[in-house]
């Protein structure tokens, strides 16, 4: 009914959407339940951004679907994707979060990381350790991270000659997270997805401008991945990097291991109860 009245792309259909097919899932109708989630996803990506909560919660739910049927790897990919979209959907909304609440936003969203960390257990290790490894380079430090930026652009924005370059982010900044999580208004009708990617890149042409006039900024910014990590990690020594996390009521420590073996770059898992020994994969 409300795809004939709102039409298929309507905010209010792709709800319905998603909505029938978590009932699928609990029905255990899988199969149904793929296919009307994969529809959804692809409708929400596209008339909502990738950025939307109705696209998190689709995508989470679809993986749910995958892992339900068998489909490890591809929920385990669907997983990461979710992981690495919400870590830019965070530092998103951080920076216009107050100080005091940034912690509990990242709370709000602390089951779908122990879910990912969890499927992390199940998957063949040398792809889960370098996929642990790289949810630490993206969550880890995060709130020190942007709180340092923050008092960086502050302490630019003192300089006269330098307020306008610091204050036009900030603002941008506002613009950008208040859009992502509105969805479509009267005014981006149609073209939502078009209007978030212009002011994304406002933002990044502004960073820009910052890190051009702040080595410091320009340092504190620029994105570390596990292929940098694996370009730089010294012959003969391994790193071990820990994320806790908790599954079925239990509080357990994975631990992402990337070594350089002459040269080749390894990366294993190993998880454990806290309080138990480490057993590497």
């Amino acid at each position: 009914m409300r795809r004939s009245t709102l039409g298929k792309e309507h905010l209010d259909s792709i709800r319905s959407m998603i909505d029938l097919g978590d009932i699928y899932f609990v029905q255990n109708r899988l199969e149904e339940a793929d296919q009307m989630l994969t529809e959804a996803v692809s409708l929400a990506e596209m008339v909502l951004s990738e950025q939307h909560p109705y696209t998190f919660e689709t995508l989470k739910n679809l993986a749910r679907v995958k892992e339900a049927r068998g489909m490890t790897q591809a929920a385990v990919d669907m997983r990461s994707l979710g992981f690495a979209r919400r870590s830019v959907f965070l530092d998103r909304m951080l920076w216009v979060t107050g100080e005091n609440a940034r912690e509990g936003y990242l709370r709000l969203h602390r089951d779908e990381f122990n879910e990912y960390l969890s499927l992390l257990t199940r998957v063949d290790p040398a792809d889960g350790g370098k996929r642990a490894i790289e949810a630490s380079l993206q969550r880890k430090g995060l709130l020190l991270k942007i709180t340092s930026e923050i008092q960086q652009i502050s302490q630019i924005a003192n300089d006269p000659e330098m307020t306008k370059i610091a204050d036009e982010p900030e603002s941008a900044r506002k613009d950008l997270a208040a859009m992502t999580l509105s969805g479509p208004t009267a005014e981006t009708q149609g073209r939502h997805v078009e209007v978030l990617y212009a002011l994304e890149q406002k933002v990044n042409e502004l960073q820009g401008e910052l890190g051009r006039a702040s080595a410091r900024y320009r340092s504190s910014i620029a994105q570390v991945n596990v292929d940098r990590l694996a370009s730089v990690l010294p012959e003969g020594t391994t790193l071990v990097d820990y994320l806790a996390f908790e599954e079925g009521g239990d509080k357990k420590l994975l631990a992402g291991i990337a070594s350089n073996e002459s040269g080749e770059f390894r990366s294993t898992w190993s998880c454990m109860k806290t309080g138990t020994m480490l057993m590497p994969q």
